[in-house]
């Protein structure tokens, strides 16, 4: 079984892999009183797994009957990333010193890394959230030198920071500055 399995099949049934002695308290995710929805299930499985190496979940390897209670019914929930933009806005900004090296809209304007303006146009979530948490299993963007970008934000920003950075990045589909971030 993979690591992505393991953290996946965890998740949603946590007494699958119980240690003996050990008893079922943990409740699914997916289900009240936690009740994840599928894309948060994903950036939790890759949260996951920067924690210990590389990260290569896709939002298809979540099932698509997860989410399900969270969403009220049979149908899987409505894709729709976490994280809140404005938030993730003040981690590019500060905490994630992001605009150091990018630039986003009307902010930042270093040439060490690469132009981010449109990157929500130009890349996939997937791309985005793996190349925060493994920028070097990503490859590097002609161009620009490989093994800058540090390989450290899975353990320098919370879960949420990491979501709301995502959230943020998302935004930016290169309609000239930075949006005023919503929610």
């Amino acid at each position: 079984m993979t690591a992505k399995a393991y953290i996946i099949e965890s998740l949603l049934d946590p007494g699958a892999h119980l240690v003996e002695g050990y008893p079922n308290i943990m409740p699914k995710v997916d289900r009240p009183p936690i009740g994840l929805n599928r894309s948060e299930l994903w950036a939790l499985a890759a949260f996951l797994e920067s924690l210990g190496g590389t990260v290569d979940v896709k939002f298809d390897d979540i099932p698509k009957t997860a989410g399900a209670a969270a969403a009220g019914g049979g149908q899987a929930a409505e894709v729709k990333l976490p994280g809140d933009p404005k938030a993730g806005q003040a981690v590019f900004m500060g905490k994630g010193g992001c605009f150091a090296c990018h630039k986003a809209g009307s902010i930042g304007a270093s040439p060490v890394g690469p132009d981010l303006s449109q990157i929500a146009k130009i890349q996939t979530p997937d791309y985005i959230m793996a190349k925060i948490l493994n920028p070097a299993g990503m490859g590097t963007v002609a161009g620009y030198p490989a093994g800058v970008m540090p390989p450290t934000f899975g353990q320098t920003l919370t879960s949420r920071e990491y979501v709301d950075l995502v959230a943020f990045l998302l935004t930016l589909k290169g309609e000239g500055a930075a949006p005023a971030a919503k929610k």
